[in-house]
């Protein structure tokens, strides 16, 4: 529960931070350097996070992630020095090497040791993800509230901080005991990805790699750059703060995630060939209705927040099904191999591609990303066609 607390307060701000660091006047190329330091911070940290947990115990690896998290709220406030927020998206993403070290993982485990039929497993992660959209949904809508009543975007981020350092104190209460374990370099899924002869490199190994990182590459502007297209949509430019635009960002956030919540339940009560023709054709669903969010609403509000809804859901169903055909494909034993490796490739690849925009990118070229992401989903049809061949 403490945990669902610590998520809901990270999400305060996830409705406007984006536009939060425009309106100070950060350009958005800078924004894309930012996403770089976290990629690269998150990928240098995850090699030592897990074995600090290994030693500290995952309590206490949670309790300093989460005060990374509150952290990184509080130095956003210096926007727009971006010698600051370099800072602060780096201590961001060891604070979430520290999370997903203590947490994630052993969720993931959870599903792999009491899960007998593997190929089920899909149903587990949308189930997850099912209610972290809900929880999206609520979390999102209630921070572009808090925002427009205080008149302010400063306040989101004070309150952020405040609540995220006020859970991990409250984590520090709990009855709870731990004994520091000797590093086991065997189970340390991390550890595993800097070593050279921990996997082969077969077909079905490589093909999955690729499909890993064309997935990290095209969720990048989804993920990162929705909230300047619907401002651009709503108002024709990057405004200061307005109560309109902060209410406007909220209603898009909680769109997406209430649809992504529904279409979930559905797909876990479905029968499951149905399922398969829903996996089968996600990514052909995403490039229509990804395409035409961008290009072809002519700028109406009401229609791109439709579509782009719709087109979240699908593009959701490819990351769950790819993450687990993992489980599915591989024997225990290489689970954690696989995904570590796909991981480490995954956010090597996304920074280099931040990097990229980074340097050749001008501020007004965002939706040159969102093309990017619409090539990407083409490229991944024909690749998970033949993923399956080679593994049938």
């Amino acid at each position: 529960m403490l945990f669902s607390c610590a998520e809901s307060c990270r999400l305060l701000t996830g409705a406007f931070h984006v536009i939060y660091l425009l309106s100070t006047g950060i350009e958005l190329r800078y924004l894309f350097l930012l996403q770089a330091t976290f990629s690269i911070s998150n990928l240098i940290s995850e090699i030592y996070s897990i074995r600090l947990t290994a030693v500290i115990g995952p309590r206490w690896a949670l309790i300093m992630g989460v005060n990374l998290w509150g952290l990184y709220f509080f130095l956003c406030l210096f926007s727009p020095n971006i010698f600051i927020l370099v800072f602060a998206y780096a201590v961001y993403g060891c604070g979430f090497s520290l999370v997903n070290g203590s947490f994630e993982q052993w969720l993931e485990s959870c599903i792999i040791n009491n899960n007998e039929n593997k190929s089920s497993s899909i149903d587990y992660m949308r189930m997850r993800r099912k209610y972290f959209s809900l929880l999206n949904v609520v979390v999102g809508f209630v921070g572009a509230l808090f925002v427009s009543l205080s008149n302010s975007y400063y306040i989101a981020y004070v309150a952020s901080a405040i609540l995220l350092f006020t859970v991990s104190y409250f984590l520090c209460l709990i009855p709870y005991v731990e004994t520091p374990k000797k590093i086991n370099c065997n189970n340390d899924k991390t550890y595993k990805a800097t070593q050279k002869d921990n996997i082969i490199l077969d077909k079905k190994t490589s093909l999955y790699f690729l499909i890993a990182i064309i997935t990290s590459i095209l969720f990048m502007p989804i993920l990162h750059l929705w909230q300047p297209l619907f401002e651009n949509i709503y108002s024709g430019e990057i405004l200061g703060f307005s109560i309109e635009t902060a209410m406007m960002l909220g209603l898009v956030f909680s769109s997406y995630n209430l649809f992504n919540f529904i279409f979930n339940h559905i797909t876990i009560k479905i029968k499951q060939h149905q399922k398969k023709w829903i996996d089968s054709n996600s990514s052909i669903f995403s490039v229509i209705l990804l395409s035409l969010s961008i290009y072809a609403t002519n700028n109406n509000f009401i229609l791109t927040c439709l579509l782009f809804s719709l087109s979240y859901c699908f593009l959701s169903q490819i990351q769950i099904i790819h993450r687990s055909r993992a489980i599915v494909f591989w024997s225990d034993e290489k689970i954690n191999q696989v995904l570590s490796y796909s991981n480490f490739l995954s956010r090597i690849f996304t920074a280099s591609i931040w990097l990229f925009y980074f340097n050749f990118l001008q501020n007004g070229s965002y939706k040159t990303m969102f093309s990017v992401s619409i090539l990407c989903l083409i490229l991944i049809y024909p690749l998970n066609y033949i993923s399956k061949k080679i593994n049938n």
